[in-house]
């Protein structure tokens, strides 16, 4: 899970494209939604796999919305609705 956090962090909050209107800058606010979004589903991966869920079953979760939320949109509302989702998904893989 610690990979998996690490890469969350990097492809949602550490890469920027400049050729992006949105994406070249980010404001705290939006900086900050994206890093409790990441925490917030890294936490839960975390948790699943502690109760018995395969880190590979968590792993296969498609986690792009969350990782394209810094793409689309200058408001840091669309982390949060793309934090709701992912975990929602990762809800499912509970048995």
């Amino acid at each position: 899970m610690v990979l998996l956090t690490g890469r969350l962090l990097r492809e949602a909050i550490l890469q920027q494209s400049a050729l992006s209107p949105v994406d070249a800058s980010s404001s705290p606010a939006k900086t900050a939604a994206l890093v409790d979004a990441v925490l917030a589903v890294a936490d839960r991966c975390q948790q699943l796999v502690d109760s018995g869920v395969p880190a590979v079953t968590v792993e296969e979760v498609d986690f792009g919305p969350l990782l394209r939320a810094r793409e689309e949109s200058a408001d840091p509302g669309v982390a949060t609705a793309r934090l709701a989702d992912i975990l929602e998904r990762l809800e499912g893989l509970l048995p």
